[in-house]
């Protein structure tokens, strides 16, 4: 997927992929987390991926959100809850971290 993204991102959206002269491959210049029912991987700049084993976080503050959703996970509340009470946290000691919060969530396919 992160393969497929990198040259529409570079041909249509105008994405500069030079971060140092000698990264050997070209940056995304993004981060983001690929999630299903089962799993949840890390994509980096670089194309490489890291698996998690219950959540992760990323972006400033995101020290702080862990931390929040170690306390968070195992109580009863939405996924929804959970996230926007992590991003909260970081935010409250964060001064990188902005609010409103903006959870979207999406159905998974059975």
């Amino acid at each position: 997927m992160a393969r497929e993204i990198h040259p529409i991102l570079k041909e249509n959206y105008f994405l500069n992929p030079t971060e140092d002269s000698d990264d050997e491959f070209e940056s995304s210049q993004h981060e983001y987390l690929v999630a299903n029912p089962h799993e949840i991987f890390g994509v980096y700049a670089l194309r490489s991926v890291q698996e998690y084993s219950k959540f992760y976080s990323f972006g400033s503050g995101y020290e702080l959100a862990l931390g929040a959703l170690e306390i968070l996970f195992d109580l009863d509340l939405t996924a929804e809850e959970i996230a926007r009470k992590a991003v909260e946290a970081a935010a409250k000691f964060n001064d990188g971290t902005g609010l409103p919060v903006e959870v979207h969530s999406i159905k998974a396919k059975r």
